[in-house]
């Protein structure tokens, strides 16, 4: 199980959906992942499983969308645990500016 926590200085939805929809950097599969995670207007608990069963998309699909998200500085993750140091959740945080871009150049048709 993981958490979904969101990190907005913003409250203009519109706003922040044309931030990614016209990312170049973003596939069509994160931008619609993205768009599914904004949907959510509070804290979400949520499996992989979860968001691939309501796709016709696989877990593993699943992931690798979130590790974009999170190269391109979309999602934050943070490892929580316990007192005892145990893990407990994985937590993404949504952020209405990407944080971070990677190194490459823009693809022409």
């Amino acid at each position: 199980m993981a958490r979904l926590h969101f990190n907005h200085t913003e409250t203009n939805k519109l706003t922040l959906r044309e931030v990614y929809l016209f990312d170049n950097y973003l596939s069509f599969r994160s931008k619609g992942l993205l768009g599914m995670l904004y949907m959510f207007d509070q804290d979400l608990d949520f499996t992989i499983g979860s968001i691939a069963d309501i796709s016709t998309d696989t877990c593993g699909s699943v992931k690798t969308s979130f590790r974009e998200l999170e190269t391109l500085g979309y999602i934050s993750r943070k490892m929580l645990r316990d007192k005892n140091g145990r893990f407990v959740t994985m937590e993404y945080t949504i952020h209405d500016r990407p944080k971070k871009r990677s190194i490459g150049g823009d693809i022409h048709c």
